[in-house]
């Protein structure tokens, strides 16, 4: 029985910048009314999230920020009930050096305000592609870090993935990798969708057992999925 669905936030429940839509919202809701609960699984940091969900209305969700480094239940901030992977310190050490590094060769780069990891946005093409040759470089040296490239910044984290922090909440919960759903759209989903066989890409950035074109539509085949349950 499906009890949890996860959604990516950018590029999956809305385009970047942009709100999430109306009917998208109600989506989402109709899965709360159906018993499923619902989650976001982001690059995005947890204190974010909450302020998000609290306008869709779905207090309650799970928050899974920082590509699976920190993860609280609900949308209060402070958190009741929170947890945060401690990177270790020669990790701690090479995050900040190459921060350090980034900040002395770019001029016009943007750190977001991260817990554990490093995300560092862009704001043209040009230090898009110096960004990306420079962090593949210095992550062929520090085999504990990993790089993410999404449409408008790099994730650069401490070993971690999403499939890491959805590991920490099925522990949680007591929740099976067949009671979960995952939707998303690009590099940073792939960890997730290998855990979780009902997983949905609504990009060409990424394959999964479900391939859509709309958010919508990889709504609509949760629902399909929880009716058949009760056939």
């Amino acid at each position: 029985m499906l009890r949890l669905a996860l959604f990516d936030l950018d590029g999956t429940l809305a385009e970047n910048g942009a709100p999430v839509p109306d009917d998208v919202r109600q989506g989402l809701q109709g899965l709360v009314a159906r018993g499923v609960q619902v989650g976001l699984c982001s690059g995005k940091p947890t204190y974010y999230l909450a302020g998000l969900v609290r306008q869709l209305g779905l207090e309650d969700a799970i928050l899974i920020g920082e590509t699976g480094l920190s993860i609280q239940y609900g949308s209060d901030v402070p958190p009741d009930r929170f947890h945060l992977h401690s990177p270790s310190q020669q990790d701690r050490d090479l995050l900040a050096a190459l921060r350090t590094e980034l900040t002395e060769h770019f001029e016009r780069i943007w750190f977001q305000p991260n817990e554990a990891s490093l995300t560092v946005f862009y704001y043209d093409t040009q230090t898009k592609v110096e960004l990306r040759s420079l962090l593949r470089d210095r992550i062929s040296q520090a085999p504990g870090l990993r790089i993410f490239e999404q449409l408008d910044c790099f994730d650069i984290t401490p070993g971690f993935t999403k499939a890491d922090g959805i590991r920490v909440v099925m522990a949680d919960l007591g929740l099976k990798v067949d009671e979960i759903a995952y939707v998303g759209d690009s590099e940073n989903d792939g960890p997730a969708m290998e855990l979780i066989p009902l997983s949905i890409s609504v990009s060409d950035r990424i394959s999964a057992p479900i391939e859509v074109d709309t958010i919508q539509k990889a709504i609509q085949e949760i629902v399909l999925r929880l009716k058949a349950e009760t056939l």
